[in-house]
């Protein structure tokens, strides 16, 4: 799968006031329970709590909250679609864990309960919940099963949720049925609002933008790659990488000027990120593209100078250093004897121009 939906919900690294957010929760719910309050009190606190905690991935802080609830489930007089929550809640943290077998047997409550139109929603969730547990045990017809079962059942009632689309198109990408994988990334994008989860819609233009890259489709691949650039971080690794590829898909439509444009763009982040040979790499296909597009030797030159400079810097490849180093110093001296070529034709229409315009 990858981290567009990921399989395995990772928890998140909390920033300071998430923390504090978490622990005044917390703290709250600990204050209820000394006072003996009603049961109805303590849920409500620990249902905010927990909420906070599955936003945030802290699946095993909201342990105790889901704990108490089942434990006081007669007590709180739970509905069904209420203990259809729960189970799935219980089941996603078993998922987390990687405890599928667990997580299985959650969902599988939860959908039990939460059938016959009782929560139609909710259903959806735990179908895709179901698909992804189908997923990460290789199980691909079942879980396209059940992810095709979630969007019949989120269309039939007009639910929008992106987790089935999104997966099911991983799922196409998986077995290499990548026109179904694009139209599935394409409908989830057209449920996000604008502003919604701004980083999976970066996620999802950057797998179309490599689909459509696949597919030759030119036009589609730049335009999904330049909508993920403007959602991406400035000065990141992986903006960097997209510049590339955009450069990539700008060689294959012959604008040879645009594509050095983008690999520019991408150098100096990655001098800023990468390794030496990712850095060797960079400068040498750009002094490519200048020596061959651009005719310009001596910024060729200078970039293949560049590049012959860090690659001789790497003392844990001794044999990729020594080929590049190679192919570097004949790189430098073929475009040495092109810059005097060109030079010297350079001369000799300049004496032709002043010769027949001349006084």
């Amino acid at each position: 799968m990858s981290k567009t939906e990921a399989t395995i919900l990772e928890a998140e690294n909390l920033t300071a006031e998430q923390t504090e957010q978490i622990n005044d929760l917390q703290e709250s719910v600990q204050h209820l329970i000394e006072k003996e309050v009603e049961a109805e009190k303590i849920q409500a606190a620990y249902d905010e709590l927990i909420t906070v905690c599955f936003d945030l991935r802290q699946y095993d802080t909201a342990m105790d909250g889901l704990n108490y609830i089942r434990e006081h489930s007669s007590e709180l007089d739970l509905n069904d679609t209420q203990t259809a929550a729960l189970h799935r809640r219980f089941g996603v943290a078993a998922f987390a864990k990687e405890e599928f077998d667990e997580a299985k047997i959650e969902f599988d409550k939860g959908i039990a309960l939460a059938a016959n139109d009782i929560d139609i929603e909710l259903e959806g969730k735990l179908l895709c919940d179901l698909g992804n547990i189908a997923a990460v045990k290789e199980e691909f017809s079942e879980a396209i099963e059940l992810y095709e079962a979630a969007i019949e059942k989120n269309e039939a009632h007009e639910i929008q949720q992106t987790a089935p689309y999104i997966n099911l198109g991983l799922i196409y990408l998986k077995v290499q049925n990548i026109s179904e994988a694009a139209e599935c990334f394409e409908a989830a994008l057209e449920i996000f609002d604008e502003e919604e989860e701004l980083d999976r819609q970066e996620i999802l233009h950057l797998q179309l933008g490599r689909i459509y890259d696949a597919l030759n489709n030119d036009k589609d691949a730049l335009l999904n790659y330049h909508y993920a650039s403007e959602l991406q971080e400035e000065g990141s690794e992986i903006l960097g990488e997209t510049y590339v590829l955009m450069a990539g898909v700008l060689l294959g439509m012959a604008e040879n000027g645009k594509a050095i444009e983008y690999y520019e763009k991408a150098l100096p982040i990655v001098l800023e990120h990468g390794d030496i040979e990712l850095k060797a790499e960079h400068y040498f296909q750009l002094a490519n593209l200048y020596s061959r597009y651009d005719e310009d030797y001596e910024t060729a030159i200078q970039y293949f100078e560049n590049a012959l400079e860090i690659a001789k810097t790497d003392e844990e490849n001794e044999e990729w250093r020594n080929l590049m180093v190679a192919k570097l110093e004949d790189s430098i001296e073929v475009n040495q004897e092109n810059l005097s070529k060109f030079s010297k034709r350079k001369s000799k229409k300049s004496g032709l121009f002043g010769r027949l315009f001349g006084n």
